[in-house]
């Protein structure tokens, strides 16, 4: 029940505005004794997920992104992740059949902390997921 209402939270704080907020979660951190069942319900909470075109459809969680330009910046950051070792867990995918500037949900997993993901600001709808053992 713990890692259902932190989801709720995390995807509040995460895809507001199409994660274009400053004070968006960036990235998130998780026990590596829970990922698999965080990794779960977070997949399934993001299956809800709404996006599209405000102006055509009522009751979205989201819309798209700002302009062209944003667009390319989150393809390419998502992109360079998977190139340094992170996984695509979910989505990934421009929404070809909206006009505009449409990016699905996307969850990163296998994220380090050397990877670029994960220092830089996204202002996209990336969740890139890093695991931890100890607070060491």
């Amino acid at each position: 029940m713990q890692i259902y209402i932190l989801l709720q939270k995390l995807l509040l704080h995460r895809v507001i505005n199409s994660g274009q907020v400053c004070n968006c979660a960036e990235r998130v951190y998780v026990h590596e004794s829970v990922k698999e069942e965080f990794e779960q319900i977070l997949f399934a909470e993001l299956d809800k997920v709404k996006f599209g075109d405000p102006n055509k459809e009522r009751g979205l969680d989201y819309g798209p992104l700002i302009e062209k330009r944003a667009l390319k910046n989150v393809i390419e950051k998502v992109s360079y992740a998977v190139k340094q070792g992170a996984t695509l867990a979910y989505g990934g995918e421009v929404d070809k059949e909206q006009v505009g500037y449409f990016y699905g949900p996307t969850v990163l997993t296998n994220v380090t902390n050397e990877m670029s993901i994960m220092k830089e600001e996204t202002f996209g709808p990336v969740i890139p997921i890093a695991t931890f053992s100890t607070f060491r």
